[in-house]
């Protein structure tokens, strides 16, 4: 499956406490996501690119957000995969540069 690509503006963003942190969560069409990265608007296609990898090997439900400047990706929280994102914050080898993990590059 292709992730889904959301203006972040329609989304609703909370907060929740997972492992002695807060982390970034989203509904999205009845369905819970985590926050994985954040990424600079300007590598958006290259974090869409990022997501279908996820997408593909993990068999994830993956969302990615647009923001005014910067663009998140997002797993369900249904899947362990995405426990495993969250308690190991190197796991994604992220390719791009300028990669941030968190919530680095956002306002919220």
């Amino acid at each position: 499956m292709l992730p889904l690509i959301v203006d972040e503006a329609k989304v609703f963003v909370f907060k929740f406490w997972f492992n002695g942190t807060i982390q970034d969560g989203m509904t999205h069409r009845n369905e819970l996501f985590c926050r994985l990265r954040t990424f600079d608007l300007a590598l958006r296609s290259q974090v869409y690119h990022l997501g279908c990898q996820l997408a593909q090997k993990h068999h994830s439900l993956i969302v990615l957000t647009n923001g005014p400047q910067t663009c998140s990706l997002w797993s369900s929280l249904r899947d362990p995969s995405t426990e495993f994102f969250i308690t190991t914050p190197d796991a994604l080898n992220l390719p791009i540069p300028n990669a941030s993990p968190g919530n680095d590059l956002t306002s919220t």
